[in-house]
Formats: structure tokens, C-alpha cells, sequence
């Protein structure tokens, strides 16, 4: 993405860089403020920087999202502006729209809302399908088998439609059930899993049943001082046990920060974002002419804001705040920051703002 033009962007993290634990970092919101115009009667407007908000976290509709970070940050946030790790899947779509997939999330409703958002009509959450089959996970459903149980969840009872993929778009609460339940599904053809039936295993690694994860991140930053566990801790479980019964490792996609299809995805969004403040100029125009001579990227976890960064392309600027996940003094030796600072207030030292 050369350029003659100095248009720069931006790619903010949320998690450890605005917020801990849904509360603000201090000094977050009044950069995230300082980014936007101010209209005559005092409010908030638009950002005069296109700028877009890119997280490995994930489970929610990205206009939930907005919404959240809306009222949070008191500035005007457009739905386009929300990447989560999980929201390039719905290039997927081409493949599975109609296609039964098996989703995962913190709770089937979270879950089925978000494949639903992104135009997938076959939809079956990981809660779901522990239920119509209990037999998978007998400590969690031990009474389903009782002779009086009168609960319509019997072992019996299940959808044998074929799975053709698998969707994780969050870690879920219970890991146990989820764990079992991608294992099994991913040994097998279909996830045709009926109790009075072999399933159809695959031969070694001839995994048929393809794997979608969001998050690659071992964790993240939470109010408390050490790091918390999150979706690449959940993932290591699952293919660690996995290789352990199969005899071979899974073979899954990843998608959010460090991969670079993020980076593509974004640099198509902040193309967007600029071509709405150009008039009579259309998205492709703007890409042929004005691209970005820089896009800052201000994360605080190493391995995926900063090495995602630095991969990204010449014109990528990371910065490395201690806020979040990394606690260094100085800058990591290991995979550097191109700069480094306290926290996302000290961005305005060195790159442009407006002028009053």
C-alpha cells in the first residue's frame, strides 16, 4: 500500500489498550475523543481520522459491539468500525451458507446470533447438540438415562443432518462438553454421532469436517495482575487431547491478530471509512489513489498486535503500550514495538492530530 499522500490510519485494540474488564483504561477515552470533531454546540461528530477498532475477542454481532464501546467511549461508533477476530469468516459464507455447521460461544444464543448476522442459514450450536446427544457428555446428562426422565433431550432423539464445518467464535463456558464434543466431531466423517452406530471415523490426518477459529490469543488483560486464560488456551486443550486420541494434530484456521487476513480485511475497511469523507470519490478511486502512508497499530500483547503489525507492511506503525497484557519497562526485545509508551494517551506525542 504505497503512497504519495500523507493519509495516515488507525487500529486501535480493546482489550488491555481502552479497556480491562469493560472498565476504561485511563486516558482512553479522551484519545479515542480527541480523534473526532467537535460541533458548534459542544457534541461529539464524526472522526476526522479514519480509525477502526480490531480485537480477538469476540462472541458478540459487531453492532452490539458498537453499541457498547458507544457508550462507553461517548463518541459515535459505526458498525463498520468493529473487527473482531471472528468477523473475516463471513467471507466463508460462499461455502457454507446453506450447509449445516456446528457453532460455538458462550451460550447458544450468542452463538446462533452472530453465524446468523453473517448470513448462515444451517446453523446448530455446540449446547444443542450436547443436549440431543447427552450420551457424548454422561457426567453433565447422567439423569437423561434414568427410565423416568421425562426430559425431550433423549439419546434417541437427534438431528443426523451431517456437519461440514465447525465455527468457534468464542471460548465456551463449559470447556469440558465443548472439548469432547469438536473432538468427536472432528474424528469423524459427518458428526453423524448416533449412540446405536459407529461413527465413521477418518484416517489419519484426512480430517474431513473443516475448523473455523476466532482468537488466537493464550490471553489476555483482566483487572487482576497476571494474564487470563482465553480462546488459544481452550484451542491448545482441544488439540492436545485431540492428538492424543486421534494420533495426529488438527488441522484448523485461525483467523484475528497476528494472521495477516485481518490486516487485509482491515486495510479494506479503513479504504471504506476514507472514501466516505471524499465526495463524488468511490471506494475504488479512493484505493487507486489515496491509499494510507501509515496505519498505526497500538496493542499491548506481543505475539499478536505487534507481531501482526510488523508482518502487516512497510507502512504499519506498531505501538506497544504497557496497559494490558505486556508489563515490560522497556520495550520487548524479542518482537519490538516501533515505538513504545505508557499507555494509548501518549499516541498524540508523535503522530498527527487536528489542530484547534
Amino acid at each position: 500500500m504505497s503512497s504519495s499522500h500523507n493519509t495516515f490510519g488507525i487500529i486501535f485494540d480493546i482489550d488491555g489498550v481502552l479497556l480491562k474488564d469493560g472498565l476504561l483504561v485511563p486516558g482512553a477515552k479522551e484519545s479515542i475523543q480527541k480523534l473526532h470533531h467537535i460541533k458548534e454546540n459542544g457534541e461529539i461528530g464524526e472522526p476526522f481520522v479514519p480509525y477502526v477498532f480490531v480485537t480477538n475477542s469476540g462472541g458478540l454481532p459487531e453492532s452490539e459491539r458498537a453499541l457498547i464501546l458507544e457508550k462507553i467511549l461517548e463518541v459515535p461508533v459505526s458498525i463498520s468500525q468493529i473487527i473482531q477476530s471472528h468477523t473475516p469468516m463471513k467471507s466463508l459464507l460462499h461455502l457454507y451458507e446453506h450447509k449445516r455447521v456446528l457453532v460455538v460461544g458462550k451460550t447458544s444464543e450468542r452463538a446462533i446470533s452472530l453465524a446468523k448476522s453473517y448470513g448462515f442459514k444451517n446453523i446448530l450450536s455446540i449446547q444443542e447438540f450436547s443436549l440431543s446427544h447427552p450420551y457424548l457428555c454422561p457426567s453433565k446428562y447422567k439423569h437423561s438415562h434414568h427410565p423416568t426422565d421425562h426430559s425431550p433431550h433423549k439419546p434417541e432423539i437427534h438431528d443426523e443432518t451431517p456437519i461440514n464445518a465447525i465455527f468457534v467464535f468464542e471460548e465456551p463456558d463449559d470447556w469440558k462438553e465443548s472439548i469432547q464434543i469438536i473432538v468427536d466431531v472432528l474424528r469423524s466423517t459427518d458428526g453423524v454421532l448416533g449412540l446405536d452406530q459407529h461413527p465413521s471415523l477418518c484416517k489419519k490426518n484426512e480430517q474431513v469436517i473443516q475448523l473455523y477459529v476466532g482468537n488466537p490469543d493464550l490471553v489476555y488483560a483482566g483487572q487482576y495482575s497476571l494474564p487470563r486464560f482465553t480462546m488459544g488456551a481452550f484451542m491448545l486443550c482441544v488439540d492436545t487431547l485431540f492428538k492424543e486420541v486421534a494420533g495426529y494434530h488438527i488441522n484448523f484456521t485461525y483467523f484475528g491478530k497476528p494472521f495477516q487476513a485481518t490486516y487485509r480485511y482491515v486495510e479494506s475497511v479503513l479504504n471504506s471509512l476514507l472514501s466516505q469523507r471524499t465526495n463524488n470519490t468511490t471506494t475504488e478511486q479512493i484505493e487507486r489513489e489515496e491509499s494510507f502512508s501509515t496505519i498505526y497499530c497500538i496493542g499491548d500483547n506481543v505475539l499478536s498486535d505487534i507481531k501482526g503489525a510488523n508482518q502487516a507492511g512497510d507502512n504499519y506503525f506498531s505501538i506497544l503500550v504497557k496497559t494490558g497484557v505486556f508489563k515490560g519497562d522497556t520495550n520487548d526485545t524479542e518482537i519490538p514495538a516501533k515505538y513504545f509508551c505508557e499507555d494509548v494517551s501518549k499516541k498524540n506525542e508523535f503522530f498527527p492530530h487536528k489542530k484547534k
